[in-house]
């Protein structure tokens, strides 16, 4: 007998325990995200500062702007983030509202990487990141 409930305390606690998890992770899921969100082969063709000329004419990518729109439905808010420096800024931004992009901030000069580095980001705030090597569509 005490075996029995022993056994069934167990699996309460199991229960109880999966069950706090589930609320905690939808609790996550439904705060607000503050998007830190590439320009340049994210939401556009993928334009280097050094042919910044193109900045200007560079095209949507597919998806992108319906990706975006969706983040800010669901409440969420939207800050580009781009290694274009601030001399671009005013054509940035213009191309940006031109698109239909809404957005909260651009910030400008974000650490150029090269082939084979990676991104890391430290902080004292939750953090959740994605790799869309094609775009953000593909969130």
């Amino acid at each position: 007998m005490t075996l029995l409930v022993t056994v069934a305390a167990i699996c309460h606690a199991i229960y109880a325990a999966a069950n706090l998890n589930r609320r905690r992770i939808r609790e996550i899921d439904e705060r607000q995200r503050v998007w830190l969100i590439d320009i340049d082969g994210t939401i556009c063709d993928d334009v280097p500062n050094e042919e910044a000329e193109r900045f200007e004419t560079a095209e949507p990518l597919h998806g992108a702007l319906d990706m975006v729109r969706a983040l800010q439905a669901n409440g969420d808010r939207i800050c580009f983030f781009t290694a274009r420096t601030q001399e671009h800024a005013e054509v940035t931004e213009e191309w940006l509202e031109r698109h239909g992009f809404e957005f909260e901030a651009v910030i400008y000069n974000k650490p150029r990487i090269e082939q084979g580095q990676v991104y890391c980001w430290v902080d004292n705030k939750p953090v959740e990141a994605r790799f869309t090597p094609s775009g953000i569509a593909e969130l």
